[in-house]
């Protein structure tokens, strides 16, 4: 609550497997201020390469610069210490001096590395609705000859724009307005009530099914006894029963 997104800028590079991201949020209540006072971006430093572009305060119509690099603090992610999970990510966060009503928080980074366990295939969820109104949401891909990404839709049925350019092609959707979408308090869990995609490079089941093989090692000898277990698992009559 409390804010409106001005601009939100998605810009993803398939062959340079980079993500150029721009925000800009005006902050339109007391609430806004304080959740928006908070600067934070996320990254994996052991595939991955931050670059802060800036982050700056504009207010009727300066622009304040705030991108002070020593005051960026470093964090060590550590969301998953329940299940004594350690991801390796880091956290670059800066708390933002002297913000007001009104003002708008501009910020852009890239981030360079996708994790190398999907070799280079591509595949995102990309909302393409909020809880908040978005005067403009702009979202492009960049993808090299013969690597054109499968696009599936979820309550969102606006085909990208495409272009050829040099050595492939680009997709974009230019959208907004965008309204403030509400989810309703008694909708199951498992429903979304926000449009977006389901962008991909795996064309099907079965291309994702021998990527994922590749990360076990299947080579191993099966234990005798556990093969004889099994066998006699075939033998019983029903499914209920093998189960």
């Amino acid at each position: 609550g409390g804010e409106e997104i001005l601009l939100l800028d998605r810009q993803y590079d398939l062959s340079g497997q980079a993500l150029y991201w721009r925000n800009a949020t005006k902050l339109i209540s007391s609430e806004g201020v304080q959740n928006g006072s908070r600067f934070e971006i996320s990254f994996d430093p052991t595939y991955q390469q931050l670059s802060v572009h800036h982050l700056r305060i504009i207010r009727n119509g300066q622009v304040i610069d705030k991108l002070d690099r020593r005051a960026l603090r470093v964090l060590q992610r550590e969301e998953d210490m329940n299940s004594f999970l350690y991801d390796g990510s880091l956290t670059v966060t800066t708390e933002l001096k002297d913000v007001r009503i009104g003002d708008v928080i501009d910020y852009a980074v890239t981030i360079k590395g996708w994790n190398p366990v999907d070799r280079g295939r591509f595949h995102r969820y990309l909302a393409m609705g909020y809880g908040v109104p978005v005067a403009r949401s702009f979202t492009r891909l960049v993808a090299p000859e013969g690597r054109t990404p499968l696009i599936k839709y979820h309550l969102f049925t606006e085909k990208p724009t495409v272009h050829k350019i040099a050595g492939g092609e680009e997709l974009f959707w230019d959208l907004g307005p965008l309204a403030c979408i509400q989810m309703d308090d008694n909708a199951p869990g498992w429903y979304s009530a926000y449009p977006g995609i389901d962008i991909s490079e795996f064309a099907s089941i079965e291309e994702l099914r021998m990527w994922a093989v590749q990360e076990y090692n299947t080579d191993r000898e099966v234990d005798a006894v556990l093969c004889a277990r099994n066998a006699g698992f075939k033998d019983l009559p029903s499914v209920l029963d093998r189960l």
